[in-house]
């Protein structure tokens, strides 16, 4: 599947949610296996309904890998950052 060239806006409801979701399946996985986890159970953890989970994710997949592209995209975002600088810096010494 490709991704789309134009930028979605997400409003901070479901930022704030889908972080909630992340943290909650992260705390999960440091305490059971990946089997051991349901989407209710990381519901509980989040505080929010299973209903709101579905409308942000189809399974618990899904928010793996949300979290997963999400690390990527700061670890890429990071990293350019670091080559500006330097970059900058380098300009600086030599003039």
């Amino acid at each position: 599947m490709e991704k789309s060239n134009f930028t979605v806006t997400v409003d901070r409801r479901s930022l704030r949610t889908r972080s909630a979701l992340s943290n909650a399946l992260i705390g999960l996985i440091a305490e059971r296996s990946w089997d051991e986890i349901a989407v209710q159970d990381i519901c509980e953890r989040a505080n929010i309904g299973r209903s709101t989970f579905y409308l942000h994710y189809p399974n618990k997949d899904a928010l793996l890998q949300g979290g997963l592209d999400g690390l990527q995209a700061e670890l890429q975002r990071q990293t350019q950052l670091r080559a500006a600088d330097a970059n900058s810096r380098s300009k600086a010494l030599t003039g």
